[in-house]
């Protein structure tokens, strides 16, 4: 039985104990309704409490509308307490200056949250073996270590992910024996993102043309990476242990002894340090690391600038690393800034306090497999330049356009919304179109110059960075 795969995925990765409550994620699609039946089913014998919780994103109108009334009608005839959230994500993506996707996930977990601190439980949320398998994949294509191709953890804080064992032949197989209704969100059947491309084409194809027991082979992989991974953590402790010195504002790293460790330790370290200092890692990629690791065999005084307002620093026995603070830093004026045109095709360079900045432009063809998401690689739709392209840092008056609408967001404000110190402000690369910013390096895309299906004049743009030594 289906549950009983279920109950003992749960007891191997100890996600309930008894008495426990359970707050269950239930948006009425087939994975989250199959798993509030199975949670159901296995409630005596688990001895636990459910709480559905359903959010209604304010994006879908009627449909929405009618997810919602669907879940609590269900709750209803199944005695299932039921808290239903409201929210305009298109609103609240546009004010926090992200994505829907990204505002959506936010206010979900908050949600969720909030009702698991009432009941003081754990939350529950659908992820089957199909979105292991789309999620592994998708950090694979964008870049990503160890950490991102272990994929989703059965169990992460007080989140867990009771049917991640399941895939989604067993989920609709499920609920069609149990006789299960459902509802489904027509977004998912669209190939408007990223993961519904890997969803409804790459890994069909995978299983149709390269082995059926793909989607299994990429979990069983992602579940040896987790076993690495969390040795190279146990090992990391260690190490920190005996190369770090914490100086409450900053911390200092022995350059003898951490080039005497093995290059996979010197990576997990430095990751670890930069996210001790910023308290998260979302933004640090292998391209931060690798610039703090060069340090160790660069000369006294070099630096580099990091996400968060973060600094590392050679000094003669250690690399610091450290946020500068307001007043802290060494840039230029915001009257100095560095100009060069873009006139067609070719390599351009800026110097900044970082180093070399160097813009290489190409023409390309509209191809959507192509455009990955990537902070460094960026297409551009030329059709709309108005003025003469050019590569430089800020100047006054600079503005980019946030969301399809056209709507305007001055830079400077732009920089203070995602808390990048002053200091790095003046040495972060810009593409501009006169005072209308193209592209803020490491940063975001303007909306009106992303490429259509009906782009003819593309540019590729790449930067990379050749730091002072």
């Amino acid at each position: 039985m289906m549950e009983n795969k279920v109950l003992k995925f749960m007891e191997e990765n100890r996600m309930i104990e008894a008495g426990e409550s359970v707050v269950v994620g239930v948006s009425g699609g087939a994975d989250s309704m199959c798993l509030l039946h199975i949670l159901a089913t296995l409630k005596d014998k688990l001895n636990i409490e459910l709480v559905a919780v359903h959010i209604h994103h304010g994006i879908r109108g009627e449909n929405a509308d009618r997810d919602a009334d669907f879940v609590e009608k269900y709750c209803g005839r199944e005695n299932i307490p039921f808290r239903l959230f409201s929210f305009d994500v298109p609103r609240l993506a546009k004010e926090w200056g992200m994505s829907l996707e990204e505002a959506g996930r936010r206010v979900r977990y908050d949600a969720f949250g909030q009702v698991a601190a009432e009941y003081n439980g754990k939350i529950a949320v659908a992820h089957n073996a199909n979105d292991q398998a789309e999620t592994v994949l998708l950090n694979l294509y964008r870049g990503s270590g160890i950490k991102g191709l272990v994929g989703i953890l059965p169990v992460r804080e007080n989140v867990i992910r009771p049917i991640l064992c399941l895939s989604r032949d067993e989920i609709e197989k499920y609920n069609h024996e149990h006789h299960i209704e459902y509802v489904t969100d027509e977004t998912n059947l669209t190939e408007d993102y990223t993961r519904n491309r890997i969803r409804h084409k790459i890994l069909p194809e995978a299983v149709s043309y390269i082995n059926d027991k793909a989607i299994e082979h990429i979990n069983s992989t992602a579940e040896s990476l987790g076993i690495i991974d969390s040795y190279m953590e146990s090992q990391c402790k260690d190490a920190f242990k005996r190369l770090v010195t914490d100086c409450e504002e900053r911390l200092d790293i022995q350059v003898q002894g951490f080039l005497q460790e093995h290059p996979a330790m010197q990576w997990q370290l430095i990751k670890t340090c930069l996210y001790q200092v910023a308290g998260r890692a979302k933004d640090i990629t292998k391209v931060h690391m690798s610039d703090v690791i060069k340090l160790f065999s660069m000369q006294v005084g070099s630096k580099v600038s990091l996400p968060y307002g973060m600094q590392a620093k050679r000094a003669y026995e250690y690399v610091s690393i450290k946020e500068i603070k307001a007043g802290e830093g060494d840039g230029k004026s915001a009257n100095e800034v560095t100009v060069v045109n873009i006139q067609g095709e070719g390599e351009y360079t800026i110097k900044t306090d970082l180093g070399e900045i160097q813009l290489s432009v190409r023409k390309d063809v509209f191809c959507q497999e192509i455009f990955i998401e990537n902070k460094y690689t960026k297409w551009v739709d030329c059709d709309i330049i108005r003025s003469n392209l050019q590569l430089r840092t800020r100047q006054t008056g600079d503005f980019i356009v946030v969301d399809e609408a056209g709507s305007k967001k001055k830079l400077k404000d732009f920089f203070i919304d995602k808390k990048i110190p002053r200091e790095e402000r003046d040495n972060i690369p810009l593409v501009t179109d006169g005072n209308q910013v193209l592209w803020i390096v490491g940063h975001r895309l303007s909306s009106a110059h992303k490429v259509k299906k009906h782009s003819d004049n593309i540019y590729r743009l790449h930067i990379s960075v050749k730091l002072y030594d």
